[in-house]
């Protein structure tokens, strides 16, 4: 395969992953707390105590996840 061939391949495989990204299925979608049930916040106080400067995963996590653990379809 000569040089133009496979950046012409290399040009159309870039097209097509750049045109799939547009798609509209949504895995995920995001649900009111009054749909849910769930009412979170993770509110973060940076002090001089703890802060990012101490502590490196200072703002990491605070979400809530869900998953069907014994696949019987129910979250």
């Amino acid at each position: 395969m000569s040089i133009n061939n496979l950046a012409s391949f290399f040009a159309v495989i870039l097209m097509l992953a750049l045109i799939s990204c547009n798609s509209s299925n949504k895995l995920l979608e995001e649900v009111s707390p009054t749909e849910s049930g769930i009412n979170f916040k993770n509110e973060i106080e940076d002090t001089e105590a703890l802060s990012i400067l101490d502590y490196m995963y200072f703002y990491n996590g605070g979400g809530v996840a869900v998953g069907d653990i014994n696949n019987d379809g129910l979250d």
